[in-house]
């Protein structure tokens, strides 16, 4: 079964960001995990709608060559449990990393290494809505056409495959766990995370496109 998708208090503020786009075009994806951010730290985590903006990601993943492959996006959101939503400005960057970097590890661990990835993180922000910490963002994931693309896009469950797994370590505590653990490495910069609980996820409707059209 598919996860439940988003509350519309989350998809009001996806649809209010100036990255969400009624047909993601592979020139838009692939631009905006190549380019650097264009927007400051500072203007990522606010109480405020959330601004978007894409940061890069220490994280590894499979090395993909010049294949042909489909990337899919899917917007999301996880609930945090935290102290206080209103990080201060030394912490915002630190934080902002923590969570794309452990949202990335997580859906990683619950794909095919051998044909899927995770491309990138697109954090949207972390902002307080109906009383809950909430960080919004875009994972965008990539198949290879084992077969042919549009094969691959009809018999795909790697949507399902990625929320499923993981709803089910934010309901058993591994999300929590990674992201404290992460956040104790990262040190005083990541503050506000090493008590963070994850405590709920959603996951809008996906958006799929071919990246490249050989084979067909």
């Amino acid at each position: 079964a598919r996860p439940t998708l988003m509350p519309s208090s989350i998809i009001a503020v996806l649809s209010n960001s100036p990255s969400n786009h009624p047909s993601i075009s592979p020139t838009f994806v692939l631009s905006q995990l190549s380019q650097p951010p264009t927007t400051t730290p500072s203007r990522i985590l606010s109480t405020e709608q959330p601004t978007a903006s894409f940061i890069e990601s220490n994280v590894p993943t499979v090395i993909f060559t010049d294949n042909s492959r489909i990337a899919m996006s899917i917007p999301a959101a996880i609930e945090l449990s935290i102290e206080s939503c209103l990080v201060n400005d030394r912490t915002k960057h630190g934080n902002v990393l923590i969570l794309q970097d452990t949202i990335k590890e997580v859906a990683q661990d619950g794909l095919n290494i051998s044909s899927q990835r995770v491309k990138g993180v697109i954090i949207l922000g972390l902002s307080v809505i109906d009383g809950t910490c909430t960080c919004v963002y875009k994972l965008v994931l990539e198949e290879l056409c084992l077969k042919t693309c549009h094969e691959t896009v009809a018999s795909t469950t790697m949507y399902v495959d990625v929320t499923s797994y993981m709803l089910e370590h934010i309901l058993r505590g591994g999300f929590t766990s990674i992201l404290q653990s992460n956040a104790l490495q990262c040190g005083n910069e990541c503050a506000e995370m090493q008590n963070a609980e994850v405590i709920d996820g959603t996951f809008g409707k996906e958006e799929t496109l071919v990246l490249t059209t050989q084979p067909s």
